[in-house]
């Protein structure tokens, strides 16, 4: 079932359509019936911490958990769910019908779930919009434009109604019917009179449908907005311009490190007060980005065990712009070709010690040009 709201009359502000009741009686009593692995149904579905859970979530991130529904993923990061239960549970009740809501058990789970499919997985508290056949096609994560867990769970919402809107349905529309009914109604009259009513009730329904494209026009054209909420204040068509990320948010950490470099040297440069104004709020506005911290976390991981060093580190920065490029007694690492001013990295392949696991980290990082985004 499809719901809008139509105008009648010129500027009329029009609310969002609600769920029939009906809908949701169906769904509440159980009868939502299966959609792919998942359940339609009000509650979310919340993720085991095992091998069961691990390959759902894959399944979820590749698209292939559900047939007919789009999917919303919430990933656990450093500080616990971006939602919270009571939250989550309002976001799957409210999509009921429309989206499936799955919720990552652990931050473990998270970890395991990145290392399996390396890295392609929506993570580090991040929010995902996954499309039947397709996957992940949207993020959400607090900060920037979404500053609190109540913007996020409004923006996740719309997203995922607009997009269950614009995928197809799986039957007729009221359109499809009355264009059918008229149809047969043509082959079967008889008189003038018939096919005058005939007639009339055709462009009755004509100016019906062409109300209906008007509307989907208009639902069209609103979503560029929310196309735009769904990147990161704006910065996620730059970033595909500049080039490819080192991970989620790199531009907005760097453009935060120039901001923040300049203001200091405001008084030696001469800037105006303006601009110190303007930079002020953007380093307010811009938090710095979890991907950081998500890699730095990653980083860590890589090198806590010596005799896995060189493989984890390797599997790692591939995943984040590198390619092998030699092992001449040591694993040698360069930059792709997109990704511009990284140093190229020497892997030793089996560190002598804890200090040398922690001297081989801060390389990397220096390499990547990490330690001054952290501040």
């Amino acid at each position: 079932m499809r719901t809008q709201c139509v105008a009648r009359m010129p500027g009329a502000q029009l609310d969002n359509a609600k769920k029939p009741h009906l809908v949701k009686a169906i769904i509440e009593d159980g009868w939502g019936g299966e959609d792919g692995l998942l359940m339609v149904g009000t509650a979310p579905h919340w993720l085991t911490d095992d091998d069961d859970g691990i390959e759902l979530a894959k399944s979820t991130t590749m698209g292939d958990a559900a047939g007919f529904l789009p999917i919303v993923y919430v990933s656990v990061g450093a500080d616990g769910l971006p939602l919270d239960r009571k939250q989550i549970v309002a976001l799957a009740r409210d999509l009921s019908g429309v989206a499936h809501v799955v919720v990552e058990p652990s931050r473990k789970f998270s970890f395991r779930l990145r290392d399996a499919m390396a890295g392609g997985n929506v993570y580090g508290g991040m929010i995902g919009l996954a499309l039947p056949k397709r996957g992940i096609v949207r993020k959400f994560r607090i900060g920037g434009r979404f500053s609190s867990a109540q913007e996020l769970q409004s923006a996740v919402k719309g997203a995922a109604l607009w997009l269950r809107g614009q995928m197809p349905s799986g039957g007729w529309d009221w359109s499809d019917l009355q264009e059918n009914a008229l149809r047969s109604g043509r082959e079967d009259a008889r008189d003038a009179q018939e096919w005058r009513e005939l007639y009339e009730s055709e462009n009755r329904e004509l100016k019906a449908q062409i109300r209906d494209l008007q509307m989907r026009v208009a639902e069209h054209e609103g979503s560029r907005e929310l196309a735009r909420d769904a990147a990161d204040i704006g910065l996620g068509q730059l970033a595909e311009r500049i080039g490819p990320e080192l991970y989620e948010g790199e531009l907005a950490d760097r453009l935060r490190l120039a901001v923040r470099e300049v203001l200091e040297r405001s008084e030696q440069i001469g800037l105006d007060n303006r601009s110190c104004v303007i930079f002020e709020r953007f380093l307010h506005t811009v938090t710095r980005s979890p991907g950081l911290e998500e890699f730095r976390e990653d980083l860590r991981r890589a090198t806590g065990d010596r005799k896995r060093f060189a493989a984890d580190v390797e599997a790692l920065l591939i995943r984040h712009g590198y390619q092998f490029k030699s092992d001449n007694g040591h694993p040698k690492l360069e930059p792709r070709e997109s990704y511009g001013g990284l140093a190229s990295i020497t892997l030793s392949k089996t560190p002598s010690d804890a200090n040398g696991l922690k001297n081989a980290r801060s390389q990397i990082e220096r390499a990547m040009g990490i330690p001054l985004l952290k501040s």
